[in-house]
């Protein structure tokens, strides 16, 4: 899996689409705050990074994975096996379940 992430990312240099040598701003880690801000904008940057990149979507869940710290990353890996497999609209949703409390 890492081999294949570091492969898509050294794509990330070729010019092609007016992007040229601009490199994409990686997103933030998330660590796993429960606010409905903090997620929606770890979502927001990991998706601008992720089409920037020219991440193929079925790629994106484990992309973003990448991008967990903290009680976020303890989650994903104890669920590691089934949040992998799911793409990433469901995988959003987990974590919002998880994540935002239920009073917010």
């Amino acid at each position: 899996m890492d081999r294949v992430i570091k492969i898509l990312l050294r794509n990330v240099n070729r010019n092609e689409g007016g992007f040229g040598q601009i490199k994409p701003m990686k997103p933030k880690l998330y660590v796993g705050k429960r606010k409905t801000l903090s997620l929606n904008m770890w979502f927001r940057e990991t998706e601008m990074f992720l089409n920037q990149s020219r991440v193929q979507d079925e790629h994106w869940t484990e992309m973003a994975a990448k991008f967990l710290d903290g009680a976020a990353l303890h989650w994903y890996l104890a669920g590691e096996n089934i949040y992998a497999m799911l793409d990433w609209q469901d995988f959003k949703e987990r974590m919002r379940q998880y994540f935002i409390p239920q009073n917010e």
